[in-house]
């Protein structure tokens, strides 16, 4: 008994290393966002919004901003899974100071199908996103767009039976 104690001891003992381990393969969308949410917190940035549904428009204007909440739907789209290491193929267009990261899901059923993200002189230029779901009760495509000045969302979902519902969403963000 004392001996298997002892073992037990020694086992727990040397799992318990403080190394960081990184699930990240690819780029690391949440960590950009949640940096970018607190940026734009810091900075104080207000947002002006124009919302389109169908035929309808809304203009919206908000000086205290849930930056974190805002761009919760960017922050959704990370593909840093375990279970989808293997899940997108990575290509990548490079000139003198800019690069773009081009992730395509090999999956048909991810959510998420592509994702570009550009940078020039290190700085990220833009993030592009692209999903699509399809089952047998309705179909959805979703395009988000975001820049460090603003974003877009534009998005149409067709449920059976019903009709093709189209939204658009673009922000401003305004010190």
């Amino acid at each position: 008994m004392r001996n298997y104690f002892l073992f037990v001891l020694i086992l727990i003992c040397s799992c318990n290393k403080n190394e960081p381990v990184s699930i990240h393969k690819y780029f690391d969308l949440k960590k950009y966002f949640e940096t970018e949410a607190s940026r734009l917190q810091s900075e104080n940035m207000q947002l002006e919004k124009v919302l389109i549904k169908g035929v309808q428009s809304e203009n919206v204007h908000d000086d205290s901003v849930n930056w974190s909440k805002t761009l919760a739907p960017f922050i959704s789209c990370d593909i840093n899974k375990p279970s989808w290491n293997n899940s997108y193929s990575v290509d990548s267009i490079r000139s003198d100071s800019s690069l773009v990261l081009i992730y395509k899901s090999l999956e048909e059923n991810l959510p998420v199908r592509t994702i570009e993200v550009a940078w020039k002189n290190d700085l990220v230029t833009s993030v592009k996103i692209q999903k699509e779901r399809n089952t047998y009760y309705y179909t959805s495509s979703e395009t988000y767009e975001y820049h460090p000045a603003g974003f877009e969302m534009k998005g149409k979902q067709k449920v059976r039976m019903m009709d093709e519902v189209n939204y658009e969403i673009t922000g401003t963000f305004i010190k």
